[in-house]
């Protein structure tokens, strides 16, 4: 008992010794003596596509940009002509989600004479985990054509809306850091021409109770399975026992033809909670084609004598694709809960 115990308060003060304050990451950004007096002189190291390089914004030059001083990473591409997609992820400073902070990084897009074509603060950003890793935020931004260098970099108002984190059922603030750990890959280039637009479908839920809520979910897309509500609640309330937080997520997809799965299903906290109570469930295919940068919902219902799932735009409620009906019950057997 006492080793455990020992194990125990070792395992908490290695977790804590990790959190930094967002004051103490100031202070070293403000007392580092190191900075770049022009966006030439920064040290542009080569991202080669679908090659993964993290970086740690505190070990790079500072920079005074015009919205103050910041870390810069500066990156060289190896495709000029050509736009790309980078993806990034920017991870927690601390396992311990109350004391967490995280790097928000803003984009500047240089020519082959580190001229400033383009710059980039807002965009969609994506709450996710890793088992190894902890929590980090992800984003996909697109380097425009002739883009030879990227500069990484934040400021105080970051434009990406942080949000919240999630543990064990708790909502905590997430504060914006000056520095942080981030991951960035590149892919291969794209035409010229090519079209980056794209929709997001939003999942949605009907709550009855603490312990039971009806889920209308993005189940696949193309084929493929996607992390839906479902799983992100069943996740982040796990240990509460008879008591849930439902958490919605949403799907980015590309503004082109499009086949989906929807999945409505009655949900409850506890297992023990399920076999013991109806669970309704309909799914089917939906194919339509998303308009650019519009938002759609999954919407349905679920009961004794009928059920039903679509799927709708955001605003309007106009259904698009065909909607999935079942008159009689969706009930699942105990064997299918």
């Amino acid at each position: 008992m006492h080793t455990s115990f020992r194990l125990l308060c070792g395992l908490l003060f290695l977790a804590l010794a990790g959190c930094v304050s967002v004051g103490e990451l100031k202070q070293e950004l403000n007392n580092r003596q190191s900075v770049a007096s022009s966006l030439e002189q920064l040290d542009y190291r080569p991202l080669a596509s679908e090659v993964p390089l993290s970086i740690k914004m505190n070990e790079q030059q500072a920079y005074i940009f015009p919205s103050g001083k910041s870390f810069a990473a500066g990156l060289a591409l190896p495709d000029v002509s050509n736009p790309h997609k980078l993806d990034i992820s920017t991870y927690l400073t601390s396992s311990y989600i109350p004391s967490a902070s995280v790097f928000v990084p803003r984009f500047l897009f240089l020519d082959a004479q580190k001229q400033i074509i383009g710059e980039l603060g807002k965009y969609r950003m994506t709450r996710e985990s890793d088992f190894w890793k902890g929590g980090y935020l992800h984003a996909s931004v697109v380097t425009p054509a002739s883009t030879a260098f990227v500069v990484i970099y934040t400021d105080e108002n970051p434009e990406p809306e942080l949000g919240t984190m999630t543990e064990h059922g708790i909502e905590n603030a997430l504060p914006h850091a000056p520095s942080g750990s981030v991951t960035l890959s590149l892919s291969k280039p794209f035409p010229a021409d090519h079209d980056f637009s794209t929709a997001v479908i939003k999942d949605s839920v009907q709550t009855y109770s603490t312990s039971k809520a009806d889920f209308f979910v993005v189940s696949k897309i193309q084929q493929t399975a996607t992390i839906s509500s479902l799983q992100k609640t069943l996740q982040l309330n796990q240990g509460r026992g008879m008591f849930m937080i439902p958490y919605l997520v949403d799907q980015e997809i590309a503004a082109q033809k499009i086949n989906i799965q929807l999945l409505g299903r009655t949900h409850y906290a506890a297992p023990i909670l399920a076999l013991t109570n109806t669970v309704y469930e309909i799914k089917g295919d939906v194919e339509f084609t998303p308009q650019a940068n519009k938002v759609y919902v999954v919407k349905g219902v679920l009961s004794a004598d009928y059920s039903a799932i679509w799927l709708e735009e955001q605003g309007t409620g106009n259904i698009v694709g065909n909607k999935i009906e079942k008159h009689g019950s969706t009930a699942l057997g105990i064997l299918e809960k």
